[in-house]
Parts: C-alpha cells; sequence; structure tokens
C-alpha cells in the first residue's frame, strides 16, 4: 500500500523511524493508535505519513493524540504525586512536632509530686473543715 502521501514499512523499520521499540508499535497497533495492516505475507505493515518519516525530523517528533493525552495526564499525575508528597511531609513535620509536646507534657508530669502521697479522700477533708466553720 504505497502513494504519493503514504509509505507501509516493516515493524522494524517502523519503530526505528519512529524511535519506539517494536513491541511498544505492536501494542500500538493492537489499540489502533497507529496504523497499520497485516500483509498477504502474514508480516505486519505500518503506515507512515511522510511528515512522519520526513529526514528533518527526529525519530518520534510527530506524536499521536493518544500519546499527547497520555503525557497530559503524566504530568497531571505528576504534579499530583509532588502536591501529595508536600502533605506527607508536612504531616510528618506534625507529628514530629506533636511529639516533643508530649514528650514535655511527660516530663512536667513526672515532676508533680505523686498523688498518692496526698490524703485519699480530699473531699472528706475538705468537708470537715467547712463544717467546722459552720456555727451549731
Amino acid at each position: 500500500m504505497v502513494d504519493n502521501e503514504l509509505d507501509s514499512v516493516d515493524l522494524t523499520t517502523a519503530a526505528a523511524r519512529l524511535g519506539l521499540s517494536v513491541e511498544t508499535l505492536r501494542k500500538r497497533l493492537q489499540r489502533g493508535t497507529i496504523a497499520g495492516f497485516k500483509a498477504p505475507d502474514g508480516t505486519w505493515r505500518v503506515v507512515l505519513d511522510k511528515q512522519q518519516d520526513s529526514p528533518g525530523q527526529p525519530p518520534g517528533h510527530v506524536q499521536d493524540k493518544p500519546d499527547r493525552a497520555r503525557d497530559d495526564l503524566v504530568d497531571q499525575l505528576r504534579s499530583e504525586n509532588e502536591f501529595l508528597r508536600s502533605q506527607l511531609q508536612a504531616r510528618d513535620d506534625d507529628i514530629r512536632r506533636l511529639h516533643v509536646l508530649l514528650q514535655q507534657h511527660q516530663q512536667t508530669v513526672k515532676a508533680l509530686p505523686d498523688q498518692r502521697s496526698m490524703p485519699q479522700d480530699w473531699m472528706q477533708n475538705w468537708m470537715s473543715l467547712w463544717l467546722w466553720w459552720i456555727p451549731r
């Protein structure tokens, strides 16, 4: 299948011209993101535009729409990943600060007098003092 605008080549040649691996090219053929057909001899042929195969452009320069959409998605996911990493770092910093505060609180509690040495029934002691002041 050859005309003025289109040229068909074997998988190895197409992969080299597009800067892709043969396996990637096979997957794109299966998904239908690259045009191709099975030749009568059983081999697969890839249809390339003259624009895709022009000698002045680096291999793989022209991207099809699914590749651009995938690249946009990858960029979006990278951005979200960076945001989530920053959120995780902020939470780690919060946890470290809370850990320090907890340690300081525990040291303060240890410095307090032992509650067992105080009278067990402070309410009863307070009531007896209060009753002493009430006139009889």
